[in-house]
């Protein structure tokens, strides 16, 4: 995952993936529910892993690198994106816009 911009999973439900991930790629649940197990971590000198659901639509940044695993409580993609890929896509997002809505990008970028 860490040599490749962006990165597409897709899960059955109930299988479950373990995943290395390196520190600030953005997981996104392009279709579906999961559950994530993070990385583990040390807080008062306790092994700590936080728990989480993402359901369609909704993103998770990895603050610490490390294994994180994957459950998927129904069919789902997962996009796997770091930080430099994350920008080139909004950029593409508001490029795509600004083409379909060309009025709407002159009022815009007049407001500024």
């Amino acid at each position: 995952m860490s040599h490749r911009p962006q990165a597409t999973i897709a899960l059955r439900r109930g299988h479950t993936l373990r995943q290395h991930v390196p520190c600030g790629v953005t997981i996104i649940a392009a279709q579906g529910h999961v559950s994530l197990a993070l990385p583990a971590t040390w807080c008062t000198a306790q092994l700590h892993q936080a728990k989480l659901r993402l359901d369609e639509g909704e993103a998770h940044v990895v603050e610490d690198a490390g294994w994180i695993l994957i459950t998927a409580q129904s069919d789902a993609k997962l996009m796997f994106m770091a930080d430099n890929a994350i920008e080139r896509s909004f950029m593409r997002i508001l490029h795509k816009l600004f083409l379909l809505v060309p009025d709407a990008a002159r009022r815009l970028l007049a407001r500024t």
